[in-house]
């Protein structure tokens, strides 16, 4: 197919259709406001949410096409911001500005919530970026069952997003059941939290998904990143981002050790790159000189 005509604009209007509930799952919460404070006093304030507990909630994304349909069935982005899994929602500058900059390529664009916020324990931490991901898995799901409601083609999926969401990207794209983290089972004997495809909605639907939008991401394991899927990646790194790494080392490096008790070494957007390379798998790393995180 002609690709080249998503290089261009076709459409300077678009139609957006907000609050589409692609799921229900519990947790704490799935949208904040974006907070311009240090991080640590953001999970101190969180803190007096984590005592109502969890609920049933909705998940809901923000779905942005092109006003008049240039092609049918279109490929489809799923764009999921940032926060550190713990602040933001889909209404951020970052995946607003990229949904409509895309949706007036011809695109179909989502940008959706997800399940937020965790107790300040390694564990729980771990547990929360995997509801991310399960949620995201959800909201492709969903996806793909109305595809031909939405004139998108399941077989040509993409998603992107900034810090967490680059990190939920790349392991909703690369992690498979077997590499799940401890912690995401109650204990050796309960599997409380299920598998990817297990959470937020009953729908089976397949998909596949195209290629990664890795921004300021990261992985714990290059090694969930496998030939045999192959899913091309294109990232975006600044070279002193101290949140999450380029290279190797601890997310948050400027608390004062706290990073030490609650975040294990992440494999940031060169090693990333690198194990690309040895796959041979196509992609492309941008890095932005002496530029910090976002």
């Amino acid at each position: 197919p002609d690709v080249s005509r998503f290089r261009r604009f076709i459409s300077n209007e678009i139609n957006v259709t907000h609050d589409i509930v692609y799921g229900k799952a519990t947790g704490y919460w799935t949208e904040t406001p974006y907070i311009d404070e240090p991080y640590i006093r953001i999970l101190g304030r969180g803190l007096v949410n984590m005592f109502r507990g969890e609920s049933e909630l909705d998940l809901l994304f923000d779905l942005y096409r092109p006003a008049e349909n240039f092609h049918t069935p279109a490929p489809f982005i799923m764009l999921i911001h940032g926060g550190g899994f713990y602040i933001g929602n889909r209404k951020s500058s970052t995946v607003s500005i990229l949904a409509k900059e895309f949706a007036r390529r011809g695109y179909v664009v989502a940008s959706m919530d997800y399940r937020m916020g965790f107790r300040l324990r390694a564990a729980d931490i771990e547990r929360s970026a995997y509801r991310t991901v399960q949620d995201v898995h959800a909201a492709l799901r969903y996806m793909a069952h109305h595809a031909d409601d939405f004139g998108i083609d399941p077989k040509h999926m993409y998603v992107a997003g900034t810090s967490a969401g680059a990190i939920a990207s790349l392991k909703v794209a690369y992690l498979d059941d077997h590499e799940r983290p401890e912690s995401t089972f109650d204990s050796r004997w309960r599997d409380d939290m299920g598998d990817v495809a297990s959470s937020g909605n009953s729908y089976a639907d397949e998909f596949r998904i195209k290629g990664i939008g890795n921004m300021w991401g990261a992985v714990n394991d290059t090694a969930i990143i496998c030939a045999e899927t192959g899913i091309p990646v294109i990232s975006f790194h600044g070279t002193n981002d101290d949140v999450v790494p380029i290279g190797y080392a601890r997310p948050f490096a400027n608390t004062f050790g706290v990073n030490r008790l609650l975040f294990e070494h992440m494999y940031g957007a060169r090693l990333i790159h690198e194990q690309l390379n040895n796959l041979g798998v196509p992609n492309k790393l941008i890095e932005f000189e002496d530029e910090g995180h976002e």
